[in-house]
């Protein structure tokens, strides 16, 4: 990956803290450590998922725009993406059925094309709903970047700030199922893009985000808003890697994937021995980070060497 243009090492820093965040606020609750009031803080966990978001707002155009794409390569950049995250997606969807017993042919289709949010059927997983909102952005993204890039940018950033201003409170069924419940956190991505593309000055971002925070601090909640503003901050000005969250990000997707699951199954098994509930939930961190090494190298690494090998056709 550090031979790549598109790596940026504080990206890699964001995504192994936000997958460890998301791994250890499941792993609280499943190991029943919320009982203990010194660890309340984990369950801030949970804003990892913000985090994901915010960094997809930014890296996805990111990617797109140093690979000089046009609107001719969509479907390749959807098949790139595909490749990417849906070998991965697969197994764990195979596992939910093998594990539930059940198969529901719709249900299973419903899955396989992110259409969930369309249907009444819940994910198999109760993570899989992130991925079925990023896969919007990736369709979203794909259409309109070239507008994005090189419309007018006044037109751009006001389209960009009313959704990301009203998106949140567009009542539909299951609307925390789609990207406009969520519009925020990609807007404060793709904002900093912009700002790290020089298209707008680092006063405007600035004056930008900071209005974002404000109005989403008075409408949502100032938790919201700190979360997309601070993430911004550091995706701007920071540049630092570390081996072990180099490591984290690296595996982050798969981590994502497979903690849930693989971290119940041995706390199945573990529960009867009566381990004390501190020693239980380190013991199913290192297990989760190591089954998603291991995804990681046989599912994710070969997907993501097979969506590198997709090239966009250029003039």
């Amino acid at each position: 990956m550090k031979d790549t243009k598109d790596f940026i090492p504080v990206i890699n820093f964001l995504r192994g803290i936000a997958s460890l965040s998301v791994c250890a606020v499941h792993t609280y609750y499943i190991t029943n450590l919320s009982k203990f009031p010194q660890f309340k803080f984990l369950s801030a966990g949970q804003d990892g998922v913000a985090a994901f978001l915010v960094i997809s707002g930014f890296i996805i155009p990111y990617s797109l725009w140093n690979s000089n794409y046009e609107i001719k390569n969509f479907f390749s950049y959807v098949l790139k993406r595909s490749l990417r995250i849906d070998p991965p997606y697969f197994v764990m969807i195979l596992l939910s059925i093998i594990s539930l017993q059940q198969l529901d042919i719709l249900k299973l289709l419903s899955h396989i094309t992110y259409f969930v949010p369309f249907t009444t059927y819940l994910w198999y997983q109760s993570i899989f709903w992130t991925l079925g909102i990023e896969f919007q952005f990736y369709l979203i993204i794909g259409l309109l970047f070239p507008v994005f890039k090189s419309g007018n940018i006044k037109i751009v950033l006001t389209i960009i700030l009313l959704i990301a201003a009203g998106g949140y409170f567009i009542e539909v069924p299951r609307s925390h199922y789609f990207i406009t419940h969520n519009a925020h956190f990609f807007a404060y991505g793709l904002i900093t893009l912009l700002a790290k593309k020089n298209k707008i000055s680092v006063i405007t971002w600035h004056i930008l985000i900071l209005s974002l925070t404000l109005y989403l601090a008075l409408t949502i909640s100032i938790h919201t808003a700190i979360l997309g503003y601070i993430t911004s901050l550091v995706i701007f000005y920071l540049n630092f890697q570390f081996s072990i969250t180099n490591f984290l990000g690296r595996i982050s997707y798969s981590l994502y994937l497979v903690h849930m699951f693989f971290g119940a199954l041995l706390f199945e098994y573990l529960r009867r021995y009566h381990i004390p509930i501190p020693a239980l939930f380190l013991i199913i961190m290192v297990w989760c980070i190591l089954v998603a090494y291991i995804f990681y190298i046989l599912i994710e690494k070969p997907a993501l060497k097979l969506s590198k090998s997709i090239r966009f056709l250029h003039k």
